[in-house]
């Protein structure tokens, strides 16, 4: 371990007004140093201001539990985060504790976005000014260019959040702990997108293999079927199929992820024409564990005057989810709450989800489970991906909410938009008169 002064820094960091010490470079010092090994140890209630993002790297960094010290960027120029995705290629191992991170200046916007994380521990705080937009934490997270992350754990303590709060894009395996403060909205987000697309013809399929250039699809890949020229075959536009991988140069595909262990192949022998998929990210093994989110926030700024959920579960993006489990979640959403509408949870176009535990109070709906509609999905070259037309609707499947606590909400306790929602037990109370308790439309 070693002190960060010892590599030049300085903690007389102003970030009310950008004063101090600029960082920059014993940051870059403390990345040369986390190569040999070394721990980098913050001191307690130092303020430390940096002109440039930092890249995320195989780190150990240590504050201060109690007296925490700061972390912010002064940047002169959008686009920066405090610390940032980096192009090295080995999956890397973080460790941060007892630091607050904070997000001020002329361009307060991410805080945390990274990507390709072998293991993450993550104990501090990602705080802002008010008003500021971008968000707090970001993990392989909105673009086909984010690499896959794992073994996440993340207790984080985040005010004033814009865009999002801790937001996963592609991730196995997380455990979520966030305390919450006047956030907008997405405190927590799950929204994987598609991470790249694949093109096939009658000529690339021989019996019911696929020839493909792309050896990245391991068995058990889900892929999502766009389009096909003709309508001939077993595929769904708007579904997501799974990779039997038969070696280097061929595929199969199985109509789900046990079909594929099994070795299950679809029949391709009627596919004419061609066909467009979109190699999907995964979110899968999620447990939100705990979450305290209270929005004190009297009106919301323009941007954000429609908080669609201060907890996002949503799969419009084109990703597939697996064994999320939401427990533990207490939202006091803002009672005079006058332009748009507040959600407390909204899942939609989600798979496999479990919420129980679930405390909302104040929201106009609490909690809503509704289909949804793939769209604003992207190739890795940033082209708009298509769904043929009348199959981008995506349901919800396998949503379950038990035993929640929902009180004050203004319009539902629970809505249910489509069939793939189930409800066990609850307790409903609201002082609103026309308030629903349960409502399936």
């Amino acid at each position: 371990m070693i002190e960060f002064e010892a590599l030049g820094g300085v903690g007389d960091g102003d970030p009310n007004t950008g004063r101090g010490t600029d960082n920059a470079r014993a940051f870059a010092r403390a990345e040369t140093m986390a190569q040999q090994g070394y721990g980098i140890k913050f001191k307690p209630r130092a303020s430390y201001k940096t002109t440039e993002q930092i890249n995320i790297h195989s780190m150990y960094w240590v504050g201060d539990e109690t007296s925490s010290p700061i972390i912010f960027g002064w940047f002169s120029e959008k686009g920066k985060k405090i610390i940032g995705r980096s192009n090295k290629k080995d999956p890397l191992s973080v460790c941060i504790m007892g630091i607050n991170f904070h997000r001020c200046g002329p361009f307060a916007e991410h805080g945390i976005v990274i990507d390709n994380i072998e293991r993450l521990y993550f104990d501090g705080a990602v705080t802002s000014e008010p008003g500021a937009q971008g968000g707090a934490i970001g993990i392989s997270p909105f673009f086909p260019e984010r690499r896959h992350s794992r073994n996440c754990f993340i207790k984080a303590r985040i005010n004033n959040s814009g865009d999002f709060g801790v937001q996963l894009g592609s991730v196995s395996g997380a455990i979520i702990d966030v305390t919450a403060t006047d956030c907008y909205r997405e405190v927590i987000g799950i929204e994987p997108v598609v991470s790249g697309t694949m093109e096939i013809n009658k000529a690339n399929i021989v019996g019911n293999d696929i020839s493909v250039i792309d050896p990245d699809l391991p068995n058990g890949t889900p892929i999502l079927y766009c389009y096909g020229s003709n309508s001939r075959g077993p595929l769904t536009p708007g579904k997501h199929y799974f990779v039997i991988k038969n070696d280097n140069h061929t595929i199969s595909l199985a109509d789900s992820r046990e079909s594929s262990a099994k070795g299950h192949k679809l029949d391709l022998k009627l596919l004419e024409g061609e066909h467009y998929f979109a190699k999907s990210a995964v979110v899968e093994d999620i447990a939100i564990r705990f979450a305290k989110i209270i929005d004190n926030h009297a009106k919301k700024p323009t941007l954000y005057a429609n908080t669609m959920g201060y907890i996002v579960i949503t799969g419009n993006s084109g990703g597939y989810m697996n064994n999320i489990k939401l427990d533990n979640v207490y939202i006091e959403g803002n009672q005079i709450y006058k332009s748009g509408k507040s959600v407390g949870i909204y899942v939609q176009g989600a798979e496999d989800l479990i919420l129980s535990n679930i405390n909302v109070h104040g929201c106009d709906d609490a909690v809503v489970v509704s289909d949804g509609w793939l769209n604003g999905m992207f190739d890795e070259r940033g082209r708009p991906i298509r769904i043929e037309n009348g199959y981008s609707k995506l349901s919800s499947k396998n949503i379950l909410v038990t035993d929640p606590n929902l009180t004050d909400f203004r319009s539902h306790g629970v809505l249910f938009r489509g069939n793939g929602g189930t409800l066990r037990g609850g307790k409903f109370s609201s002082r609103v008169k026309d308030a629903k308790l349960v409502v399936r439309e």
